[in-house]
C-alpha cells in the first residue's frame, strides 16, 4: 500500500528553487506575500541555515542567499561552524570552572571579558585579537603595560581558546 504525501510537502517541492542546481541553495516562498526563505547548506559542515531573505522578489531573493552561502562557506572553510557559537563571555563562564588557578582566570576577567564579551567565540580572528591589542596597549588600571604583560595575558587567554577547541566551539585553521 502506497502512502501518499501530505498536501504541504508536494506544494513546498514545488515551489522550491534551486538556483545554482547542487541543492546548496534553496528558496521557497513563505506566508501570503511569498516572502522567500533561504536555505544553505555547506559542505564539510553539519546541518543547514534558513533565513528570511526578506522579498517576494526572486532575482533579490537569489542575489541574498548566494551572497550568504558565500559568507557562510568563507566562515567554514576558516574553520567556524554552521551552528550559533557561544559568547566569549559564556566560554569564560565554563573555562573558569575548569581552570582553578586564580590568577590566570582574574587576569582575563579584567581585560579581555569586557572586550569580548558579546563576541561570539569563533568569529575572533587575528584581526579582532589585533584590535584587543591596540585596546589593551591604551587600557590600564595603573600604568601602562610592558609587552611582556601583553604577551602573558595572551598565553592566558590561549588557556581559554584551547578550552573552546576541546569542547568543539571553534576549531583550529592553518
Amino acid at each position: 500500500m502506497e502512502h501518499a504525501m501530505p498536501e504541504t510537502v508536494s506544494k513546498f517541492t514545488a515551489q522550491t528553487i534551486d538556483p545554482r542546481g547542487d541543492g546548496r541553495i534553496l528558496l521557497y516562498p513563505r506566508g501570503a506575500k511569498g516572502t522567500y526563505q533561504a536555505r544553505i547548506k555547506v559542505p564539510n559542515s553539519t546541518g543547514f541555515v534558513i533565513k528570511t531573505t526578506k522579498t517576494n522578489r526572486l532575482h533579490e531573493a537569489t542575489a541574498f542567499a548566494v551572497s550568504l552561502y558565500d559568507e557562510l562557506y568563507h566562515h567554514v572553510k576558516q574553520g567556524g561552524t554552521l551552528k550559533s557559537s557561544p559568547t566569549y563571555n559564556a566560554v569564560y563562564e565554563e573555562w573558569i570552572l575548569y581552570e582553578k588557578r586564580r590568577g590566570i582566570t582574574d587576569t582575563v576577567n579584567r581585560y579581555s571579558v569586557p572586550f569580548f564579551a558579546k563576541d561570539p567565540i569563533d568569529r575572533i580572528n587575528e584581526a579582532r585579537l589585533t584590535d584587543f591589542w591596540l585596546h589593551r596597549r591604551s587600557t590600564f588600571l595603573k600604568r601602562r603595560a610592558s609587552n611582556n604583560t601583553l604577551l602573558r595575558e595572551c598565553t592566558y587567554m590561549n588557556g581559554l581558546f584551547r578550552y573552546a577547541e576541546a569542547k568543539g566551539y571553534i576549531t583550529r585553521s592553518n
